[in-house]
């Protein structure tokens, strides 16, 4: 319900019962992302991460916290190793590609993008093309546009920037 205060204290509560369970800490840690309070998500995520220190959603709201207060060279560190903790894991590949790109290690973005799209994950679908389209390798991105249009949860307005890329590109 985007209730994160409320749900903040439920899972403080819960910690007094349970001092030691990391998973309602990275809770807490996510809420606070969501607040954009990302000094109490850190602390939350540091304290998770201090008991169970592999932990790959608490590694990724840790990642994800310190680029938020612009330490990207040690976001990337946690991001990094999160994908290499599970190689899988959406939430920490596409939050690796964005940094990329922003950081403009394009190769870097598309190869985590390209490991989404392999996923059918639209996200991943559409940074990878475009990548491809700012280095100028308009048929190549053209494949991932129709990709998209082959995905069942692809959302109608995806669809219908696909097809406007498409278009373009076709031009």
């Amino acid at each position: 319900k985007g209730e994160f205060k409320q749900a903040i204290d439920h899972y403080l509560k819960a910690l007094e019962l349970d001092p030691t369970n990391y998973v309602v800490m990275n809770n807490i840690s996510g809420a606070y992302l969501r607040l954009r309070l990302f000094n109490d998500a850190l602390n939350y995520a540091n304290k998770a991460l201090g008991i169970k220190a592999n932990y790959a959603p608490c590694i990724i709201n840790a990642g994800i916290a310190h680029v938020s207060q612009g330490n990207l060279a040690e976001g990337e560190v946690f991001l990094a190793k999160a994908v290499a903790l599970d190689p899988s894991n959406r939430v920490a590949l596409f939050n690796l590609a964005v940094l990329c790109e922003k950081q403009g290690s394009y190769d870097r973005a598309f190869e985590n993008y390209y490991k989404l799209s392999q996923m059918r994950d639209v996200d991943g679908c559409l940074g990878a093309a475009r990548i491809l389209e700012r280095q100028g390798r308009d048929s190549e991105s053209a494949r991932f546009y129709r990709e998209i249009l082959t995905i069942d949860t692809a959302t109608p307005s995806a669809r219908q920037f696909a097809n406007q890329k498409l278009t373009q590109l076709s031009r």
